[in-house]
């Protein structure tokens, strides 16, 4: 009788299984908390800039939201990034905010161009 603990286990690495997961659920994973953190950063960080209103987590929402689909549509999510960050940061909103967004996309656009 052989013992179970000198079986080979076979072990899949996390950079496999995170490989193996669909790019939507990845991407969506990655735009969803900066959405809720900018948001949250906005509203009870420290006050920098105008007062945070609808139109600020509307612009926000809109600035990073479009991540989820950036390996689908690099290009589209540039473009569609930059215009809500940019009225966010021309209308006198935090200017530290939704900066990271807009840098993905433009990385993604990279990556995938190279």
């Amino acid at each position: 009788m052989e013992l179970a603990w000198r079986m080979p286990i076979r072990t899949r690495s996390p950079l496999r299984w995170l490989s193996a997961l669909d790019p939507l659920l990845l991407d969506g994973a990655l735009a969803l908390p900066l959405v809720v953190g900018t948001w949250l950063w906005d509203f009870y960080g420290p006050d920098v800039g105008h007062p945070p209103d609808l139109l600020s987590a509307t612009l926000t929402l809109v600035a990073n939201a479009p991540l989820a689909l950036r390996r689908r549509a690099p290009l589209a999510v540039l473009v569609i990034t930059t215009m809500p960050s940019l009225a966010y940061h021309l209308l006198g909103y935090h200017l530290a905010l939704n900066n990271i967004g807009l840098l993905v996309a433009l990385y993604t656009v990279g990556a995938h161009r190279s």
